[in-house]
């Protein structure tokens, strides 16, 4: 995973919009969910 930011809030929102399903997927590649590692 390659969450980026300058701020540690930022990325922890990050990775709850991901689980959230918040983040648009890649083109053609709507179909597979990868989780985000603990």
């Amino acid at each position: 995973w390659n969450f980026v930011s300058s701020t540690r809030a930022t990325i922890e929102q990050a990775k709850a919009d991901w689980r959230a399903g918040k983040m648009k997927l890649p083109i053609h590649d709507e179909t597979e969910f990868v989780p985000l590692p603990e």
